[in-house]
């Protein structure tokens, strides 16, 4: 997932050239945490809820649940903001180059092949120990031969080939971030060689592209759903739209009047697939979504993102001073990869001696779900504390300008 990269306005001059002037980032930005925070929340939520329909109020959390998977779209359009511009603030400084990919290799591989160490070793001795393999009916064994896949960054390749995301839930997370190591692998490169002035149409070409390659899917193998959703060139549309955002607010020619009424499109074209998706509960496995609908949500979550590089709109201030969701946001690497684990490991003993004695089904939902969130935060939490630290001492040795 997408590390602290974020920046923060130059102090705004209550004059009319500094409203009118594009947004200016360097340091830390509160709100884009905050993102984080509910990006991380809405996976949790799809992952940890167990559907109730037998109460209204049950019905009501299980169809917001179902709308958590977006979170993943959310990271991406961040990620593609972010990086595009830590790029665009290093173009012709080449040692620039060298020591992004060396902070993004200090970020992302020490905790990620940490938890394949977990996942793909340890995992497997505690479910046939513990005699727990029929519980889950998951096989932890499977997935450690598939580890090439997992330590190369190419199982949202295998998952697309197969259709499957794999033997044992836990691990399947991980297609996201291969996604995102794949993006790193090239983007950089684009970004540097392609000269800045056709950046815009290389932005909007990654979009069509999106659309094109989901649209190649569905027509040429209808049933092979989850390849619209793992593979790369099918989820270029997020990274682009993030894209744009960075390279507009630091154009020449940008103008304040249509930065807000890009806001407000977006706003729309979030709310229109947020509605999509929640009258169509099975959105994912629409043809119609799947070719346009991630498209729209990626426009969407731009114009939030958007929103919060401006400190003077309500919604950044607003996010901007929710400790919990920061918090949520600062550790949401840790938490994405552990969460699952995190039940796997927990559930058979609630099962056994909790949930057995709670008649009602949607009281054991909800004790699981805020169990599960917070177990998972401060597992992160002290991942981060304890493991994590100390690879992001050695990456802030290597901050650059706009370093990520």
């Amino acid at each position: 997932m997408p590390s602290q990269l974020s920046l923060i306005p130059d102090t705004l001059r209550e004059d009319a050239s500094a409203r009118d002037a594009p947004p200016r980032f360097s340091g830390y930005l509160p709100p884009l945490d905050s993102l984080r925070g509910l990006a991380i929340l809405g996976v949790l939520l799809a992952h940890l809820w167990r559907p109730e329909m037998t109460t209204f109020w049950g019905r009501l959390l299980t169809k917001i649940a179902a709308l958590g998977w977006v979170g993943v779209d959310l990271f991406f359009v961040l990620s593609g903001m972010l990086i595009t511009g830590v790029l665009l603030d290093s173009r012709g400084r080449w040692q620039s180059l060298g020591r992004f990919l060396a902070r993004r290799a200090l970020r992302i591989f020490p905790l990620y092949y940490f938890f394949l160490f977990i996942s793909l070793v340890l995992m497997p001795i505690y479910v046939d120990r513990l005699g727990l393999g029929r519980f889950f009916g998951f096989d932890f064994d499977g997935d450690a031969a598939l580890w090439p896949w997992f330590a190369f960054h190419g199982f949202n390749i295998w998952a697309a080939t197969t259709n499957t995301l794999g033997h044992a839930l836990p691990n399947s997370v991980v297609w996201s971030l291969a996604i995102e190591e794949q993006f790193y692998l090239v983007w950089p490169w684009l970004i540097l060689f392609i000269a800045r002035r056709f950046h815009m149409r290389l932005f909007l070409a990654c979009l069509l592209i999106s659309i094109a390659a989901r649209a190649t899917i569905v027509m040429t193998l209808p049933d092979h759903w989850i390849a619209v959703s793992v593979l790369t060139p099918c989820r270029l549309d997020c990274f682009a739209v993030g894209a744009i955002i960075a390279n507009y607010v630091r154009s020449k020619h940008f103008d304040q009047t249509r930065w807000r009424n890009g806001l407000r499109l977006g706003a729309v074209c979030l709310g229109a697939a947020l509605l999509w998706i929640i009258l169509l509960p099975e959105s994912r496995l629409d043809r119609t979504f799947q070719m346009f609908g991630f498209t729209l949500l990626a426009i969407g979550f731009g114009s939030v993102v958007g929103a919060m590089l401006d400190q003077r709109l309500a919604l950044s201030r607003f996010l901007g001073r929710s400790t919990l969701l920061q918090s949520l946001g600062r550790y949401s690497y840790g938490i994405y990869l552990y969460h699952l684990l995190v039940q796997c490991i927990a559930r058979p003993p609630l099962e056994r001696f909790i949930y057995s004695k709670l008649k009602v089904p949607l009281l054991d939902r909800v004790f699981w779900l805020f169990f599960g969130i917070i177990v998972t935060w401060l597992v992160a939490k002290a991942s981060y504390h304890m493991f994590e630290v100390h690879f992001l001492r050695l990456k802030a040795r290597l901050r650059d300008t706009g370093a990520s």
